[in-house]
């Protein structure tokens, strides 16, 4: 059973200790986001607390949880689809000698999910709020219906208590009535059920402190409430979303899509659900006890969830290639998150293999940073044979560390000279490339707010790792037929290939090697795998001007993916290839030639 406490104060003091919470350390901005969601304009959280009851604080508490909720959800999503994709039932996580079955995950989940609550809301950030005026922005039934209190021809629904709160928000001082019932989530489809959640949710938060938009607009400029751009329900963001009038705008284009055509109608709830599909789901209004919030704090999953954070990020850099064959690595089960050399996963489907490596250690002469002495140790890198080309290094702080993330970049990019360096962050980063010297600067990038509800964030990681590792060498392509994809097409693109490119006989020869095993698109090859090209794109394909042809390498590559390669080369490439001995000849025309290659395993059958 919780402990009982008199006060909101000695209950805040009780959460710190069981929380763990680093205030002055990787948690220096928690208090902040608790105060935000207390009493914005309180000078302080302990002045915010005494003026608040302990249920108060609890259920601020809950929603500055939710984005780590997020994370653990994020997790154990990864790693179960993984187990299923590697044919494991179950798989372990060691972070730092502790070991995380996912069962650990799923029960931190369970009891969270047990929380009764208000309403469900998506849990989108800054830009996500305007779904509504986004999903609507080039729909003609939407023309001037908005509802800038300037405006001279103001839009009506014509549905009374839609109406009545339309009037009351557009009075100059902008006051905010109770939700109209016409738009309550449980009575609308989807789509158009979470943008209204969405409304209900920022209209609750608002009434607990403001009545006007005049006076939540007016103390948000005077106190400078906290723009937190992961959090669309966040006050501060409320507010500064109020400032183009964002509230009135969704009211009104949500009624007016009442009147839609059926068409109109399912097309928006369409565009709606697609909005809002990418985020994860928060809960608003919860009904906990204390003793659950001391519960959850008391969880492995919750005491090491700044280690977590990295390991989530370790799971959006192998979630940036979907359309990659991704090997995660483990030892006797486990995948470890260690503060040594790991290999954490290979991309196979890449030449050369790329793999994601932590905690490598490399040689570095004077660093500037203050923590590093003659060696670099970065959390992620992208290593190709032995050059890294994409550094990753993960923080987990609330706050700007600017002058120590500066000497992080430097360092890192000194260390490894031909990477691009992303420092990410769970929160702000501020201007970290000031004191980076000049030379580095194109090679040195931030990610600030990374978290899973802020997806413009992760976008931008995701398309790092795709600039790195490039596209997939070959993929089989879905098979429609009874037989299986197991063969790709390599074709010869060295010099000695050049009168034959592109010319009716190489084009017959395609089409007569082609068979149903064959996927739908084809490996260009000399002395590695340079490009993947659709089959109906080869009539267009050149040579890439290179003077040697060596193509036991990139077929040897291709037969770790695939049972037969079949190469169209001259007698050049074919002279190439003598080393490679199951091979058998398909066809010859005028100098060229097809053969076919079996990998090992496919010999046995």
């Amino acid at each position: 059973m919780g402990t009982i406490h008199k006060d909101s104060l000695a209950a805040w003091a009780d959460l710190q200790e069981r929380g763990g919470l680093e205030l002055r350390g990787r948690d220096e901005g928690f208090e902040e986001e608790l105060k935000n969601r207390l009493a914005p304009s309180a000078p302080s959280l302990e002045d915010a607390l005494r003026k608040a009851t302990t249920d108060d604080l609890v259920r601020a508490f809950f929603d500055v949880l939710q984005p780590f909720v997020a994370m653990f959800r994020a997790i154990l999503e990864f790693f179960e689809k993984a187990g299923a994709d590697e044919g494991r039932e179950q798989w372990n996580i060691m972070v730092d000698d502790v070991d995380f079955q996912l069962d650990h995950f799923c029960r931190f989940l369970k009891q969270w999910d047990s929380v009764r609550w208000e309403i469900e809301v998506p849990a989108v950030d800054f830009s996500g709020a305007w779904a509504v005026e986004s999903a609507t922005r080039d729909m003609p039934e939407m023309t001037d219906v908005h509802s800038r209190v300037s405006t001279t021809q103001p839009y009506w629904s014509g549905v009374e208590d839609i109406d009545h709160w339309l009037r009351a928000y557009r009075d100059p001082a902008g006051y905010y009535e109770e939700w109209p019932r016409s738009l309550t989530p449980s009575s609308l489809v989807p789509g158009y059920s979470d943008a209204a959640s969405l409304g209900l949710a920022a209209v609750q938060t608002i009434r607990k402190g403001y009545r006007s938009r005049a006076e939540l607009i007016d103390e948000h400029r005077k106190c400078r409430f906290g723009l937190d751009r992961d959090d669309a329900l966040s006050i501060g963001t409320i507010a500064q979303n109020e400032t183009d009038f964002w509230l009135g705008t969704a009211v009104a284009r949500l009624a007016r899509s009442l009147t839609l055509s059926d068409a109109a109608k399912r097309d928006l709830g369409k565009r709606l659900q697609e909005a809002f599909a990418p985020y994860p789901r928060k809960k608003f209004g919860a009904r906990i006890e204390i003793a659950d919030l001391q519960s959850y704090l008391s969880l492995p999953v919750w005491q090491k969830r700044h280690e977590l954070y990295a390991v989530w990020i370790a799971t959006e850099i192998v979630n940036a290639l979907p359309d990659h064959r991704c090997e995660i690595h483990h030892e006797d089960g486990k995948i470890v998150f260690a503060f040594r050399e790991t290999v954490v996963a290979t991309v196979k489907s890449t030449w050369p293999e790329v793999r994601l490596i932590s905690e490598r250690r490399v040689p570095l002469a004077g660093p500037v940073g203050k923590e590093r002495s003659g060696n670099v140790q970065p959390d992620y890198g992208l290593w190709r044979d032995e050059e890294c080309g994409l550094v990753v290094e993960v923080k987990h702080y609330k706050r700007s560390a600017t002058s120590s993330f500066g000497d992080v970049l430097t360092d890192y990019a000194r260390a490894f000279p031909m990477a691009q360096v992303y420092l990410v962050n769970h929160g702000p980063i501020g201007d970290a490339t000031s004191g980076v010297p000049c030379e580095l600067l194109a090679r040195c990038n931030t990610i600030k707010n990374l978290t899973v509800p802020h997806l413009s964030a992760r976008d931008e990681l995701r398309k790092a790792v795709r600039a790195y590792v490039g596209e997939p060498v070959a993929r089989p392509a879905q098979q429609s037929g009874a037989g299986p994809i197991d063969t790709v097409l390599a074709i010869d693109v060295s010099a000695s290939m050049m009168l034959h490119l592109g010319t009716p006989d190489f084009l017959s020869l395609i089409q007569e090697i082609v068979d149903e095993r064959c996927g739908e698109e084809a490996a260009l090859i000399d002395v590695c795998v340079r490009a993947v090209v659709p089959l109906d794109k080869l009539s267009e394909v050149t040579t890439h001007g290179g003077c040697i042809t060596s193509l036991a390498g990139p077929v040897k590559y291709l037969l770790s993916t695939f049972k037969r390669v079949i190469v169209v080369t001259d007698n050049e490439g074919l002279s190439s290839l003598r080393e490679v001995t199951d091979r058998a000849i398909l066809a010859r025309r005028s100098g060229l030639v097809a053969l076919a290659v079996l990998a090992e395993q496919a010999k046995a059958l």
